[in-house]
């Protein structure tokens, strides 16, 4: 079963905690962690559930060969997002990389 982890859920999670680290109180660092988080939940979960879903719940065969490209895509998109970046959204761990690893490991 897939989880996703939601933004709002994770930013108050983190909010509640002295420690920043996962989740920068510096609004620069927010915003690009903020970025990669929605990114996570709005395209690359939602093409996941779009391609694998048919399968799990309608019993299809095989998946829908446009939804399996999309997928691909926003993974093609991941990618370049990480280029330049030790993590998903910057140097330092977050969590950004969190959420976006729960959807990519349920991907594999």
């Amino acid at each position: 079963m897939a989880i996703a982890i939601a933004p709002s859920w994770a930013t108050w999670w983190t909010n509640t905690s002295d420690d920043d680290s996962l989740y920068p109180k510096d609004i620069k660092k927010r915003a690009l962690i903020n970025q990669r988080m929605y990114f996570d939940i709005s395209t690359l979960y939602q093409r996941l559930q779009d391609t694998y879903m048919p399968l799990v719940l309608h019993r299809e065969s095989s998946t829908d060969p446009g939804s399996q490209s999309k997928l691909e895509d926003a993974l093609g998109i991941l990618n370049e997002l990480l280029e330049g970046y030790d993590w998903v959204a910057g140097s330092d761990f977050s969590i950004a990389d969190i959420s976006l690893a729960v959807t990519v490991s349920t991907a594999e």
